[in-house]
């Protein structure tokens, strides 16, 4: 069974979520608050893969989340690639200044719409279950206010400056009264990019290959978190990328970042690989997950069984 076909059962409908970030482990400090994210998901039909939360987001997102203060003392900024519904670079965001981005209208819309979401505060005390994390949540809303921006990639085509328009329902798609308010990237180098589940389709790797080294920064660090079930599409990127001149560490994703997690992919008992890679000769990279090494070249990739 194809991804697309996959993710099509569950994503054809308009859905709301609440990712509760520090579900799944111990949070920081005895008696914090937990952090919230509200996401909405779209029908597939108007924002294809990208429409619906993927697991791999929300374990990067998890893992963001609890690595913090290292990627604060590390990075001024991230570029995600392939936001989809947001999630990662919204939690991203609450820490360090983050532009996501995507190639359809309406996932850029509903990006808009999901920021919108989690950085304003109006009538939302009733969705908490505490005075506490109703706090938390608004002190995290006015950094996702300043930090989340929204900017358009077209892999194949990295020139391109708008998104092309589309009929679905796009006055639906953004918040009341607000815009897209795309910013201009095309010039920007980032010392982070990051990204989950990009690389699955043979067809985008020499695109996606491309678009990294167009916007990362010359001592900068790629992070990405994908199933080793997606085909040969990984390996084929990671080899282009070595070839390239590029470090590529691959570590397993740690157990707890399975936990709590229910989606059609987890009924597959998908095996997650937390990829790092950066230009040869980088100094003191930030390693993006905190396991031993793996062979990844050695690696059997596959696709999951039905």
């Amino acid at each position: 069974m194809q991804v697309e076909q996959l993710l099509s059962m569950q994503k054809q409908k308009i859905k709301r979520r609440v990712i509760r970030l520090s579900d799944s482990y111990p949070i920081k400090k005895s008696g914090a608050a937990k952090q919230n994210i509200f996401i909405r998901e779209i029908p597939i039909c108007s924002g294809g893969v990208g429409a619906g939360l993927w697991e791999a987001g929300e374990m990067m997102s998890r893992w963001i989340y609890r690595n913090s203060d290292a990627i604060k003392a590390n990075f001024t900024g991230c570029l995600e690639l392939g936001s989809g519904v947001g999630l990662t670079g919204i939690v991203m965001s609450t820490f360090i200044p983050t532009v996501m981005t995507d190639y359809k209208q309406a996932l850029l819309q509903n990006l808009r719409y999901n920021i919108w979401s989690n950085s304003d505060c109006t009538d939302k005390d009733d969705l908490f279950n505490t005075p506490a994390e109703f706090t938390y949540f608004k002190s995290h809303a006015e950094l996702i206010k300043q930090n989340a921006q929204i900017a358009y990639i077209d892999w194949f085509d990295l020139n391109q400056l708008n998104p092309p328009e589309e009929d679905f329902e796009r006055a639906q798609l953004l918040p009341f009264n607000q815009s897209l308010n795309l910013i201009n990237i095309i010039s920007n180098k980032f010392n982070l990019i990051i990204g989950s589940e990009l690389n699955y389709c043979v067809e985008t790797v020499d695109a996606l290959v491309n678009t990294l080294e167009k916007y990362l920064n010359k001592n900068g660090v790629f992070w990405e978190i994908i199933s080793l079930f997606r085909g040969v599409g990984p390996k084929l990127f990671m080899t282009k990328l070595k070839n390239n001149g590029f470090e590529v560490e691959a570590r397993e994703a740690e157990e707890y970042m399975y936990n709590g997690i229910e989606s059609c992919q987890r009924k597959r008992n998908e095996t997650y690989m937390m990829w790092t890679i950066y230009k040869k000769g980088t100094a003191n990279v930030m390693t993006f997950g905190n396991g031993p090494l793996v062979d990844w070249e050695n690696i059997e990739y596959t696709l999951a069984a039905e």
